[in-house]
């Protein structure tokens, strides 16, 4: 709503885009602001915000250094390859920010869950109820990511109609892939804020923009929208590495590792390996096996939870 006013507010071909967005974050800011002081007021603890601000130094220099890395690739194009070429691109990214909307959902939904029943206690390692959540929802992301590759590129066809665009629905399998190591990072980035060692996360990303920086600027020149995708698998797959490479001393992770691994990487494999032989020929044919492919290999993996399952009491409730 907000984003449609400032818009509005803030017409032009140039700066308008732009300073609509500016205008909608500023009204965000002053509604989010009012609601907290009317249903809070103003409090100053300066013992817990120094705390605080100890704490989230570090996550606020692991954001900013998110952002720069997730944009860095479009300055690296932008230099390197074609405008138009560019669009897609940026375009093809901004269709999937509906699949990475759902993601941090589902996640922001069960993560306080695990961090109040966590409180007060040394949490060490990992538990099998704290693997339920993961393991779900890295079963959730595979079939998001497989109906993501079956729908988005109907839609694009249907509804975009600008020259250019529709080399989009090309795109849209091999960027979905990223989202396949979404689960993985969540879960190997558990302890730096349950054991509140967020100390390491700058010096993670650092290391992971780095790579990137050099990898993208060698894959884009050589093959350019999809050179920047696999620079961004890559560094996607070193900062899930380093994650847990940075605690796996101090904190025990004890998962299932083809439920959180093996399984989303049979996937991504799949998609890499068919895609280039089938997308032109038998393309809705091809997404809607990876559908099946992925629901084999869930019912595979989940077998024994599935036998324990209560139909009638999951449709009742």
């Amino acid at each position: 709503f907000f984003t449609i006013v400032g818009l509005k507010l803030w017409p032009g071909s140039l700066d308008g885009p732009l300073g609509g967005r500016m205008l909608a974050f500023l009204f965000s800011a002053i509604w989010v602001l009012y609601r907290i002081y009317r249903d809070f007021g103003l409090h100053f603890d300066l013992t817990l915000l120094r705390t605080t601000f100890a704490y989230n130094t570090y996550q606020s220099v692991y954001q900013l250094q998110t952002w720069v890395i997730n944009y860095l690739d479009r300055f690296l194009m932008a230099m390197l390859i074609v405008m138009s070429d560019l669009g897609v691109y940026d375009f093809t990214i901004k269709c999937l920010l509906v699949l990475d909307l759902v993601i941090s959902g589902i996640f922001t939904s069960f993560f306080p869950k695990i961090l109040s029943r966590t409180a007060g206690q040394k949490l060490d390692g990992t538990s099998i109820e704290i693997n339920r959540y993961y393991h779900g929802l890295t079963a959730l992301i595979m079939i998001m990511v497989c109906g993501t590759i079956l729908v988005l590129p109907i839609l694009i066809s249907l509804f975009v109609k600008k020259p250019g665009y529709e080399a989009a629905v090309n795109i849209v399998p091999y960027a979905s892939l990223v989202f396949l190591l979404r689960g993985m990072r969540l879960y190997f980035g558990l302890p730096y804020s349950t054991m509140k060692q967020s100390k390491p996360l700058p010096v993670i990303f650092a290391i992971v923009a780095c790579g990137k920086a050099a990898l993208s600027w060698w894959l884009i020149k050589a093959f350019g929208i999809y050179g920047a995708i696999a620079a961004t698998l890559v560094a996607s797959v070193l900062e899930v590495f380093l994650l847990w490479f940075w605690m796996k001393d101090t904190f025990n992770y004890n998962f299932n590792p083809l439920k959180l691994i093996i399984g989303p990487l049979m996937l991504m494999f799949a998609v890499i390996m068919v895609e280039p032989l089938l997308q032109y020929s038998y393309a809705w044919q091809t997404h809607i096996g990876y559908t099946l492919l992925t629901l084999l290999l869930l019912v595979w993996l989940y077998r024994k939870e599935i036998v324990l399952l209560d139909i009638t009491k999951i449709i009742s409730s």
